[in-house]
């Protein structure tokens, strides 16, 4: 029983850390898990392709009953399968699936299934998750065909849970409508037996005659405790049978996947394999390995099992051997050099990440491929895999993080596999990053940018900020914005707006500009940039969330495009460089002006407009990179890059109507109406503002919504001078104490004496909690004190002579973040306390650091000696 508590353990933690990281819910992700597990074990095809789609109304209780959590239609066999989370709550053990429960919820489905086809959810919205449900049991003219007979098919009821089940599924029935149904229940038992194997690489089982018992190899000293380096010279025959068992899982890491022959360097690898094998070791610059754990021979001269192997580097090297050795070239005459790198399980998530950029060097390693393992980039990548567009026929948009990943997932598929792929992730629908950058940039209106071209629009040019400074600046200004399933849902409708604008565009230019149709990508830009524009002048904005559930524009909006493009094309035929003029900012100010001039009214009547100003960060962005170059003080910070200009007039407004005006003095008064007329104003002038502020809200005054200000690091986000440890115990607002401790729990923050003298049984309770076993790199460890708050230890270190690595603290504070998501918070400078050179060095970084993890918690950093970049 106690391994079965450890296992559950472990695997609600990693339910925990894959929903933080994916933006998901733990309970789409077990049933996502129980979908791999019936795929797996029990070989039911097709169920990883499930559409996640949670069906919840509030009972007559008051709380909310889940009616489905997802469902899976196989047209071809006429069977629908519909599945229905119990998910326990209970992180420590699991639970046991009651028989009440479970007759409960197959009722809860059967119900739901009658409904249904009884025509009860016909009012569901296109854009919820279970409207293509809806529309596949509604038997009617909008179905396409694409509809479940119940006569002549199969309804199955899947109930997944994470509780323990020893319940024997109702034997199989007729419903009242014609279907057969049967019942199936899929538990935690069921669940982890099925995880996802490991690659693990036993070399003597490959059977490689260069390498029978092992791969020899060369340690490089460091002295560094949480990775080892070798050197080795693997046999090109060991690489190609590995990667034919397992494929792109080798690659997982790296920052893109095979380019087939594209490209000359791939071309080269081919050509010296093909006619030159036996230089092939002096002409290809390796690969870059990662691995979690390795096994020696017995006299520790080879190594004989690689486990968590990764490619980080050369994996077009290793595919371009694959590729060739499938078509009967001979590859024994080649060895690779490789270098390879032990790293902890434990860390690699932080770590590889890193090993992989900046080891990319052979191919030419475009910027977009470079960005290609950020946490944004992955989160979009993760969308576009789980989120289907409504429709008739569900499909994806297929999100390319990596180049060559729509084509090289489709590389060792069979025909009618290719078809099936091809059919949920058509080529119409594949998104590169450069294309949505382009879609986004455009709606931003920065038509002048897109019109440079996809990698300029991506990247910037000069000192205008392109598409990666607008994400990155973004999720700083507002972390969590872009991770979100509605951003997601909302920039794939730009790139939609901008595909059906390029369509009418196209179809116009070609017709009657016919010398211009080579531009129409940047007459697209100008032309929606301009709707946009528009809209925002008359205090209207599309809806985005409409143009994704229908995927497509509506007529008004076609209609709006063309007046546009007749208009703005008058400007753009008097320049003959026209192609050079659209590429100027100030060409994007003189058409925004002849614009308004024209007195140009949009035609909004209908669905997808809302009369809402649309809150465009990248405004607040360029607000931001003002007051960086003006050196704005805190006060003036504040004041004047903050809070907007209607939140002064708001507050302006309030102290009229509530006659509190009359009781600033003339220093505050006349600091107010400077900041009013959007006049800069000084340090001091600022702080009176601030302490007006201060004391309106006491007397009454209610703030207007600030999307930026209530994410702002300088409201939540504060340094101060002392002991942390006497703050947290002598302040009782504050519930968490982050400390740094060593794996080896010997030493630690500077602070840790002070602790333990304020309680003496912590240090106990931690050799009990861990017993002979020490806590892992790039853990965190909770202890609860007599008045509910929290002692928080992350081990960072192994030791006090390891080096402090800060991806290992990222790693931790991610972890803390996530368990203590509302909780204010009191830390110290993690790992680098001290007053010595290296650690003053650390301390700007560790401090970034905890504000990069830590934003969505009120939090304090406190040292007794203020770092003197401060």
């Amino acid at each position: 029983m106690k391994q079965i508590e450890n296992e559950y353990a472990r695997f609600m933690q990693y339910l925990e850390s894959d929903a933080y990281s994916a933006a998901d819910t733990m309970e789409s992700l077990l049933l996502k898990k129980a979908c791999e597990a019936l795929e797996e074990v029990q070989g039911e095809s097709g169920l990883t392709d499930v559409v996640p789609g949670y069906y919840i109304e509030p009972s007559r209780l008051g709380n909310n009953i889940t009616y489905i959590s997802g469902y899976y239609f196989d047209e071809q066999e006429n069977m629908l399968s519909l599945f229905l989370c119990d998910f326990n709550t209970n992180r420590e053990a699991p639970a046991r699936l009651l028989k009440a429960d479970c007759e409960a919820q197959f009722r809860r489905l059967e119900r739901f299934y009658v409904d249904v086809c009884r025509g009860k959810y016909t009012h569901i919205d296109p854009g919820h998750p279970i409207y293509g449900l809806i529309q596949i049991l509604t038997l009617n003219s909008r179905s396409g065909g694409k509809s479940f007979h119940p006569d002549s098919g199969k309804l199955i009821l899947y109930l997944i849970t994470n509780k323990v089940s020893d319940q024997v599924p109702p034997e199989s029935k007729q419903l009242s409508s014609g279907a057969v149904v049967e019942y199936r229940i899929v538990d935690f038992s069921i669940i982890n037996d099925s995880k996802k194997q490991p690659i693990v690489v036993d070399v003597p089982k490959f059977q490689c005659p260069q390498c029978p018992e092992g791969l020899d190899f060369l340690k490089v000293e460091n002295h560094v405790d949480f990775y080892d380096a070798f050197l080795l010279a693997i046999p090109a025959e060991l690489l190609v049978k590995c990667y034919d068992v397992f494929r792109s899982r080798l690659l997982e890491q790296n920052v893109r996947v095979y380019l087939q022959r594209k490209g000359k360097v791939n071309r080269g690898i081919h050509e010296t394999i093909a006619k030159e094998p036996e230089v092939f070791f002096i002409y290809n610059n390796g690969l870059a390995l990662t691995a979690e754990a390795i096994e020696f021979s017995p006299d520790g001269s080879r190594i004989t099992r690689l486990d968590g192997l990764q490619v980080v580097n050369g994996g077009q090297t290793m595919a371009c051997l694959h590729d060739s050795w499938k078509n009967k070239k001979d590859v024994s005459m080649i060895s690779v050099p490789a270098k390879l790198t032990l790293v902890p399980a434990e860390v690699a998530k932080v770590i590889v990440p890193y090993v992989s950029r900046y080891s990319n060097s052979q191919n030419a390693v475009k910027n977009t491929d470079q960005h290609s393992n950020e946490r944004v980039q992955r989160c979009i990548e993760q969308h576009s895999r789980k989120i289907m567009a409504p429709g008739k026929i569900p499909t994806y948009w297929y999100y390319e993080r990596m180049r060559g990943q729509y084509n090289n997932a489709q590389l060792h598929r069979t025909p009618s596999e290719i078809r099936d792929f091809t059919r949920k992730n058509p080529k119409s629908q594949l998104v590169q990053p450069t294309l949505l950058a382009q879609a986004i940039m455009t709606y931003e209106m920065q038509p002048y940018l897109v019109a440079r071209g996809a990698q300029k629009t991506y990247n910037g040019v000069g000192s205008v900020k392109g598409f990666c400074d607008y994400i990155s600046k973004l999720d700083a200004i507002n972390p969590g914005y872009i991770t979100r399933p509605e951003w997601y849902r909302e920039s794939i409708a730009k790139v939609i707006l901008r595909k059906k604008a390029r369509e009418c565009v196209s179809t116009i230019l070609k017709a009657e500009y016919s010398d211009y149709a080579s531009f129409a990508a940047a007459i697209t830009a100008y032309t929606v940039s301009s709707l946009v524009y528009l809209l925002l002048s008359e205090n209207t904005r599309l809806n985005l969330q409409r143009i994704w559930d229908y995927q497509d524009i509506d007529d008004r909006t076609r209609d709006n495009l063309k007046q546009i493009l007749y208009f703005i094309m008058q400007d753009i035929s008097k320049h003959p460089n026209h192609s050079e003029w659209m590429k100027q900012s100030s060409t994007w100010e003189a058409i925004k002006q002849s614009l308004l001039e024209s007195g140009m009214v949009m035609r909004t009547d209908s669905s997808l407009y809302e009369p809402q100003k649309p809150e465009l960060m990248l405004e607040m962005i360029q607000v931001r990179e003002r007051r960086d170059d003006e050196n704005w003080t805190r006060n003036q910070n504040a004041v004047m890059g903050i809070r907007s200009d209607s939140y002064w007039e708001d507050l302006s407004d309030w102290l009229q109507t509530s006659s509190r005006g009359r009781y600033l003095d003339a220093q505050t008064r006349n600091a107010l109406e400077k900041r009013l007329r959007r006049q800069k104003v000084t340090d001091r002038q600022g702080g009176l503002l601030l302490k007006c502020v201060d004391w309106s809200k006491r007397s009454g005054w209610c703030e207007p919504y600030e999307p930026e200000a209530r994410v702002q690091h300088e409201e939540r986000f504060k340094v101060a001078v002392g002991n942390p440890v006497d703050i947290f115990f002598t302040d009782s607002s504050f519930d968490v104490l982050i400390l740094d401790r060593t794996c080896d729990m010997q030493g630690g923050s500077k602070y840790l004496p002070d602790l333990f003298r304020q309680l003496p049984s912590l240090a106990l309770e931690e050799e009990v909690r861990y017993g002979e076993l020490h806590p892992t790199l790039g853990s965190y460890a909770d202890y609860t004190t007599e008045d509910q708050r929290h002692i928080v230890f992350i081990y960072v270190k192994k030791t006090m002579a390891s080096l402090l690595y800060l991806p290992i603290v990222e790693l931790c504070l991610q972890q803390v973040s996530q368990a203590y998501q509302t909780e204010k918070i009191v830390t110290s400078h993690i790992g680098c306390e001290g007053a010595g050179e290296k650690d003053l060095v650390l301390k700007k970084d560790v401090q970034e650091r905890i504000y990069g993890e830590l934003y969505a918690q009120e939090t304090l950093i406190a040292s007794d000696a203020k770092a003197p970049w401060r």
